[in-house]
C-alpha cells in the first residue's frame, strides 16, 4: 500500500522551498523516474531514497516528512540545500541513518 501522505508532504516541502522535481533528482543524484514515482504515489520511498534525500537536504526533519509530526525543517531558516562541499561527519550521519532505520522497522514490521 502506497503512503500518499508522504507524497503530499514532499510536495508541500517542495512548494515551500521552491524546489522542482528536477532540482530534487539532481541534488539526490538519482533518476527522474525514481523521484517522480514517489511524488506521484506510485511507490513508497525506499530506504535508499530517504538516505539520498537526507544527504541532499540535511535540514529537512525526517520525522515530519514521514509522519507529518513536528516542524518541516530542523532549523528556523528555509535553506535546505547546502554547498556540495559540506561533508557530514560519520557520527552525525550514523545517528540519522539509525533513526531512519528504527522508524522504518517500526512502521513496516508487519510486512
Amino acid at each position: 500500500m502506497v503512503d500518499k501522505g508522504f507524497a503530499a508532504r514532499l510536495k508541500i516541502l517542495a512548494d515551500a522551498l521552491d524546489l522542482k522535481q528536477h532540482n530534487i533528482y539532481k541534488d539526490m543524484k538519482t533518476s527522474s523516474a525514481r523521484v517522480s514515482n514517489v511524488f506521484n504515489s506510485v511507490n513508497n520511498p525506499s530506504y535508499e531514497f530517504l538516505q539520498s534525500f537526507l544527504t541532499a537536504y540535511p535540514n529537512v526533519n525526517i520525522n515530519w516528512l514521514l509522519t507529518g509530526e513536528g516542524e518541516m525543517l530542523l532549523n528556523d531558516n528555509n535553506v535546505v540545500r547546502e554547498p556540495d562541499e559540506r561533508k557530514w561527519n560519520s557520527a552525525d550521519l550514523r545517528k540519522r541513518v539509525d533513526h531512519i532505520e528504527a522508524f522504518l522497522r517500526e512502521k513496516f514490521k508487519g510486512f
